[in-house]
């Protein structure tokens, strides 16, 4: 936990995926892990994140790994665990399937902070639910919308009137020889065929090793 910014962060990684057929966040990119490359991130943030799943494989990473209080609920029920875990008066949520975001993105969710608001990031004129900062004051509300089976984030993240950071489609890179054409930072690898047009990009790059780039 940051003690200056009073937030503490996790990863929701769930368990199984229906689309992607196995557990999403131990899927490794270049040779990692995708949930390593979020740790590594936050971690350069000065934040070390708890792992919100029901999967003990994720204990590999040493991190504490938090199974759901409430099973089956989706991230909404993955948030509501965060806050019955935390002592801090806000959480930073971040996905599994989202492993390029950037240290830069967090840090402007976390430079955004107001007292008992939630704060999001609009890429493309879209409201994200995640990586977002929850203060812990709406534990109750989300276990009311949990027992009332309101269980999608974005439809109840806009009525909620969140301090919003509008973020660029900054270009990730897993190494410093990747090009920026491989694609945006919030890219989600939700299913097989993201992950094969990911590496058909990066397969692409090591054939033209001349569009390389600097690092950014």
């Amino acid at each position: 936990m940051t003690p200056i910014l009073k937030t503490e962060a996790f990863i929701l990684a769930g368990g199984k995926s229906s689309r992607m057929g196995r557990d999403k966040g131990l899927i490794e990119i270049d040779g990692r892990p995708m949930t390593a490359h979020l740790i590594d991130t936050l971690k350069n943030l000065g934040m070390t994140p708890g792992i919100i799943s029901n999967n003990p494989a994720y204990e590999q990473f040493g991190l504490p790994v938090i199974p759901d209080i409430i099973k089956d609920q989706g991230p909404l029920g993955g948030l509501y665990t965060t806050m019955r875990w935390t002592r801090a008066a806000n959480v930073l949520l971040v996905s599994c399937d989202m492993p390029f975001v950037s240290e830069e993105a967090l840090k402007s969710l976390l430079d955004a902070i107001q007292p008992g608001r939630i704060v999001a990031a609009k890429v493309n004129d879209r409201l994200n639910p995640m990586p977002a900062i929850y203060p812990i004051r709406l534990k109750e509300k989300i276990k009311s919308l949990i027992l009332a089976q309101k269980l999608k984030m974005s439809q109840w993240l806009s009525e909620q009137n969140p301090v919003v950071v509008t973020l660029g489609m900054k270009p990730y890179r897993i190494r410093a020889t990747d090009s920026d054409e491989l694609g945006d930072q919030f890219i989600n690898i939700n299913t097989p065929d993201d992950l094969r047009h990911l590496g058909h990009k990066q397969h692409k790059l090591k054939e033209n090793p001349d569009k390389t780039k600097d690092i950014i």
